[in-house]
């Protein structure tokens, strides 16, 4: 059963239908350049924001914060969790009896959870900076800053899930491949579930 390859992440979200499981056929050269200026316009705007922060943060020792320290060791578990989710995906394609249209899919779904850590990656940055600030010194200020990645972070689950169902929904006929997406999906529902209960504070 032919794979419908899928382009890397975009605003628009709309596939881009390529047919095969062959490697030539894949238009991952291409993917990887437009995931690439993304992330460097993604890195560029959160760059500024940091720099911005870095300037107007005071050099008193006061410690008034936004986010807890068990917030903050939530926010280190996914990390854990996402190496897991991608050991499993990496163990499960190099099984021997896998079929390969099975290990076609279950390498589609590493591929986008490696583009989308990529991505989330500079997010994670600034919603934990303020770890490393002892003060901002503007509560309102750090929460818009803290609102705008969460957001935006949160943005980016919701396009990965809708992809990795799409997935899903089309190597249905691959139980392996099917079972590894949706350990996929739910380490994406447990990062979601983790911004939105930050998101009423900000």
């Amino acid at each position: 059963m032919p794979i419908r390859e899928r382009s890397q992440r975009a605003d628009t979200n709309v596939p881009t239908g390529v047919t095969g499981s062959g490697c030539g056929q894949r238009p991952s050269c291409n993917a990887a350049s437009r995931g690439g200026f993304r992330r460097f316009f993604v890195t560029a705007a959160v760059a500024t924001v940091i720099a911005t922060l870095l300037i107007l943060a005071p050099s008193t020792d006061a410690s008034a914060r936004v986010l807890t320290e068990a917030d903050f060791q939530r926010i280190a578990e996914i990390r854990t969790s996402f190496t897991t989710v991608m050991h499993d995906l990496a163990k499960s394609a190099q099984r021997t009896d896998l079929a390969a249209g099975d290990a076609d899919c279950i390498k589609l779904t590493m591929r986008d959870l490696l583009t989308l850590s990529n991505e989330l990656s500079s997010y994670e940055h600034l919603i934990t900076i303020e770890n490393q600030i002892s003060d901002f010194g503007d509560d309102e200020a750090m929460k818009g800053i803290l609102l705008f990645a969460v957001e935006n972070a949160t943005k980016m689950l919701d396009i990965e899930y809708a992809r990795l169902t799409q997935l899903s929904e089309q190597c249905s006929s691959y139980p392996t491949s099917v079972r590894q997406t949706r350990q996929a999906m739910a380490f994406i529902e447990k990062t979601r579930a983790l911004l939105n209960s930050i998101r009423p504070r900000l």
